[in-house]
């Protein structure tokens, strides 16, 4: 039994920029890209061929210092080496392909969703 997590991480030193704009659009840009990845993720765990049972991305600045971005996935111990393969070659075609139209609507339709709900209990 047991289980094993597989990923990819960067990290490097790059100073968390002023906020502006352009940052926080840029920040948008990237929770969205996040987004679809995982959503792609999901999609492979529910296949019954994928050797891991979880997997997610997630991106951020750190102390104000710290850029990090990891890939990461958990499978049974026997399955690590085609789990690390699978996430890469899914985080390796999103940087090669980027999204299709359909998934950058749907991820636009989530977000305003989750802002129309956060907007409604506000009011209530």
């Amino acid at each position: 039994a047991g289980s094993t997590t597989v990923g990819i991480e960067t990290l490097r030193k790059k100073p968390q920029p002023a906020d502006s704009r352009e940052l926080r659009r840029k920040r948008l840009y990237s929770r969205m890209a996040s987004r679809i990845i995982n959503n792609r993720l999901d999609e492979l765990v529910n296949q019954p061929d994928t050797p891991f049972t979880q997997a997610s991305i997630h991106a951020g600045n750190y102390l104000h210092y710290v850029q990090a971005a990891e890939i990461r996935a958990d499978c049974p111990p026997d399955k690590w080496k085609e789990s690390l393969g699978r996430i890469e070659q899914n985080l390796r075609k999103a940087l090669k392909f980027g999204f299709t139209q359909s998934e950058v609507e749907q991820v636009k339709k989530e977000r305003r969703a989750g802002l129309e709900q956060a907007g409604e209990q506000k009011q209530g």
